[in-house]
């Protein structure tokens, strides 16, 4: 009498294989989406309080910024930063995946969200 192995064959194997890298390809970029739809989310949320802090700034000081050589700038690079300066504002939970700046002037200002690396997908709130 013939014995049988108790384990797997190849072809088996190699059909286990095949069906979990087609479920990796569907899943893999599904979950990218899901990541950076999230990543927008935690963006756009971070614009009104923003908005907030900018208002309230203008309140208490009836100016909407600092002036440099382009107008008035609040810039993530400059020396008045969102942060450091007067505004005191830090984006909350998107972990230095966006740039934030706000551009105004006498009566407006735009919020500019660049996600970093990113730079074709600009979000810009004027109010």
């Amino acid at each position: 009498m013939i014995e049988r192995s108790r384990g797997y064959t190849l072809v088996e194997l190699m059909i286990v294989v095949a069906v979990l890298s087609i479920l990796a390809m569907l899943a893999i970029p599904a979950y990218r989406g899901y990541v950076t739809t999230a990543r927008q989310a935690t963006a756009l949320a971070n614009i009104e309080p923003l908005r907030l802090a900018l208002e309230d700034y203008r309140l208490d000081h009836m100016d909407t910024g600092y002036a440099d050589a382009n107008g008035l700038v609040w810039s993530p690079t400059g020396a008045k930063t969102l942060e450091t300066g007067a505004l005191g504002w830090k984006p909350d939970g998107d972990k230095d995946q966006y740039t934030y700046a706000v551009t105004s002037t006498a009566t407006t200002y735009t919020i500019t969200v660049t996600p970093i690396g990113h730079a074709s997908d600009v979000q810009t709130y004027t109010k």
